[in-house]
């Protein structure tokens, strides 16, 4: 065998392993806000002298601070130092790119958002729509006087993570299109994309990391316009579906998981629901055809949560505004969805009213990947890298 090809191998395997281990020391971190060196390795089961020598390489990044001093315990001795992320580190920019509107937030490595800018999305190919959008925002950006990280952009489509390909987006009106290529190779940093459904789950993940959820369902409805097969989709609300199991988002074969279409729906038919366009294109200003929506909806949703049996199901999007008339619909049309949240213990949870969602949910994504463990083969085979190595090389250019 090659002896180039198992060195090159052992490398790659030491480089994983150093990774994933500064992985799960800063997630430890990131989801407990302040935490001592001691209490790390107590829930990593790690040597203290491990976690110290990569607390130590994080020090020396800047990834994380020393704070004020923790009570000292029973048994006196010692005060022990904790430690939390250094909000100051630098930014990750999210993007939301919609039809008409676009939506940019900066956020810090916690989560927290630090600016937030939206307007009209220009009528013109997808690679100048998103360079008007950045051109715009950037002089907002570097205000901030903080290294961008990343940058992020959520879009409805399939979406191939791996490659950082949009494989089909029919409200931008696009196939096979090579983000990496045409977007991506113009930054020196990560630039990766994800559906607008999926960042909004890795925004629940975010927003909800010290609950340690494993199985949650995010659900994305909002009113929409777009073209498929050349024809304008009738009006109505779309919907995209995130699956997050054991921990992870399900992206599914051929990244499709998460597609919606309602138990009416038949080919031929435009659009996600069978329901008559009389109700669909009124959805927005008729509460009679909201409840008709309302009802297709959890109907088809009630088999979906007895399959997967999720912790949560999060709501977004227009039915959070009428969370009153979707819980009583609910009740009174769709006992059976009641029934089964019921019988699986599964809360069902209103997100905040937030028209960031989806951009700050796109600047999630690429945190959340920081503080998680690929698998040992991902890394080697993604286009895009986003361990620490290279975010260590990021900070040390940006100075």
């Amino acid at each position: 065998m090659n002896s180039t090809y198992i060195i090159q191998g052992m490398y790659n395997n030491n480089s994983f392993q150093h990774n994933s281990n500064i992985s799960r020391v800063a997630d430890v971190i990131w989801r407990n806000a302040t935490v001592s060196r001691a209490e790390i390795s107590r829930q990593l089961s790690l040597y203290r002298s491990t976690v110290s020598n990569i607390i130590g390489t994080l020090l020396e990044n800047g990834v994380v601070l020393e704070t004020s001093v923790a009570s000292a315990s029973a048994s006196g001795g010692r005060k022990p130092i904790t430690l939390t992320l250094n909000a100051a580190l630098g930014c990750v920019i999210g993007i939301e790119i919609q039809p008409e509107t676009y939506h940019v937030v900066a956020i810090d490595i916690n989560g927290e958002v630090l600016l937030h800018k939206h307007g009209l999305t220009c009528k013109a190919d997808f690679v100048e729509i998103f360079d008007t959008i950045y051109d715009d925002c950037e002089v907002e950006i570097k205000k901030l006087n903080l290294p961008v990280l990343a940058i992020c952009v959520g879009i409805p489509g399939i979406i191939d993570t791996t490659n950082n390909l949009i494989l089909r987006s029919d409200p931008f009106k696009l196939e096979n299109f090579d983000f990496e290529a045409e977007i991506s190779s113009k930054f020196d940093i990560p630039v990766l994309i994800e559906n607008d459904a999926r960042c909004c789950a890795w925004a629940d993940k975010t927003r909800n990391r010290s609950e340690g959820l494993r199985d949650f369902i995010t659900v994305m409805a909002e009113h929409h316009i777009g073209q498929s097969n050349d024809e304008i989709v009738k009006a109505g609300l779309g919907v995209g579906i995130a699956l997050c199991s054991n921990g992870k988002l399900h992206h599914g074969y051929q990244f499709a998981a998460g597609e919606y279409v309602s138990h009416s729906w038949r080919p031929g038919i435009i659009g996600q629901t069978g329901l008559p366009e009389e109700i669909t294109s009124r959805i927005g200003s008729d509460l009679h055809s909201f409840r008709k929506w309302v009802v297709e909806f959890f109907f088809t949703l009630t088999p979906i949560l007895t399959v997967f049996a999720p912790e949560k199901l999060y709501i977004h999007g227009y039915p959070v505004q009428y969370k009153n008339i979707v819980l009583q619909t609910i009740q009174s049309a769709v006992p059976q969805f009641s029934a089964i949240l019921k019988k699986n213990n599964c809360t069902m949870e209103f997100a905040p009213v937030d028209n960031t969602v989806v951009a700050r949910g796109a600047a999630c994504y690429y945190v959340n990947k920081l503080f998680s463990i690929s698998e040992p083969n991902e890394q080697g085979n993604l286009k895009v890298q986003t361990n620490w190595d290279n975010l260590f090389s990021t900070l040390a250019n940006s100075k």
